[in-house]
């Protein structure tokens, strides 16, 4: 199978062509059905793979699918770790552990956030430390989430907007919305009240996989944040050893978190939810970020990608065509593209794989 054809269009077809890699590797698998359907009535699932020693004292993860639809990047990157690298990529005392799929709903609808509307990424930083009030986005939420897609009550929305805009200045506008809020559960990036199915997906693969005292070094593949087609990675771990060692292996793609408000900064990332069962300290989480479009210019789309899902449907016209560009938008269908991802993908993971 050439490395293109790793690259799947549905969820299902993705779980498929992720069995059969970890299947042919020699991994032990593990499938989480989703209790939902993809758009078709498709089944649909998160799954696990582990291969190397059950009692490595350093575990490789490599997660896909945190946000939803970015997950058909990071898919055919785990499939072909298998397929190319495999075992004999191991160093001694090293196992790796692929996570496909943290929200397969998303995934398969289209969307970076889950069945109800939660931003998984940010439920499993905020779910149980819930973030501070954003007190910006509750002043403009009827502008920034609008009720209804045209007629007055657009007019109504677009005129919120718009002040918001003229009185803080778009820079401001996108960071109150990257933010997160935990108060509007049809808003955009809506952190959630508890946890969340992924969450507890994810709470439940760390309690079997990662035992205690274990090293584990987790790469979180997104896409959507910098020139088309390239790879950066972002540190999610406090300063000091964590940080450091993500500094030299990937200083020079290195990217800073809060910098731009695109991507803000987060007190912890998703997956030092492990740490309470290895330890404190012993998480590493980093994210691989692939460059798409310029998504600070694509806000509308924002808004109508959340409005179909949340007060109109996402299976008629409009919501079928909204849901179209908001899949370019996070996975293009470029094969130029997905080439590069695939093959900064893999270099990616050789480099996690020194000590």
């Amino acid at each position: 199978m050439s490395a293109r054809n790793w690259f799947a269009e549905r969820v299902d077809e993705a779980d498929r062509l992720f069995a059969e890699a970890a299947g042919g590797a020699g991994a032990d698998l593990a499938r989480f059905p989703h209790p939902l359907v993809g758009p078709s009535g498709e089944a649909i699932a998160a799954a696990a793979a582990w291969l190397g020693p059950a009692m490595a004292e350093r575990i490789v993860c490599i997660v896909s699918g945190t946000h939803g639809i970015e997950g058909h990047a990071g898919s055919p990157i785990q499939c072909a770790w298998f397929a190319e690298r495999g075992a004999r990529a191991l160093p001694d005392g090293t196992a790796m552990l692929m996570v496909h799929l943290v929200n397969p709903w998303g995934c398969a609808w289209n969307r970076r956030e889950n069945e109800d509307n939660v931003d998984v990424f940010r439920n499993l930083v905020y779910a149980e430390r819930p973030s501070p009030t954003n007190l910006l986005y509750r002043a403009y939420e009827e502008g920034i989430n609008p009720r209804a897609w045209e007629g007055p009550g657009r007019v109504a929305a677009d005129r919120i907007w718009d002040e918001f805009v003229a009185e803080h200045g778009m820079e401001q506008v996108v960071a109150t919305i990257r933010r997160g809020q935990s108060e509007f559960p049809k808003g955009i990036t809506y952190h959630g009240k508890g946890p969340s199915w992924s969450w507890h997906l994810v709470d439940g693969i760390g309690r079997r996989f990662c035992r205690p005292g274990a090293r584990v070094d987790v790469l979180d593949i997104h896409t959507g944040y910098g020139p088309h087609g390239d790879a950066l990675v972002a540190s999610c771990d406090p300063m000091g050893t964590n940080r450091d060692r993500t500094l030299g292996w990937f200083g020079d793609r290195m990217l800073e978190l809060g910098v731009d408000p695109l991507i803000p900064e987060h007190p912890r990332g998703p997956y030092h939810l492990w740490e309470s069962h290895v330890g404190e300290g012993r998480v590493l989480n980093a994210g691989l970020e692939y460059g798409t479009y310029d998504i600070g210019a694509e806000f509308e789309l924002f808004r109508a990608n959340c409005f179909i899902h949340t007060y109109g449907n996402p299976l008629d016209a409009f919501g079928l065509r909204t849901s179209a560009a908001y899949r370019e938008l996070f996975y293009p269908k470029s094969p130029a593209w997905r080439d590069r991802v695939l093959e900064q993908g893999l270099d990616a993971i050789d480099v996690m794989m020194k000590p």
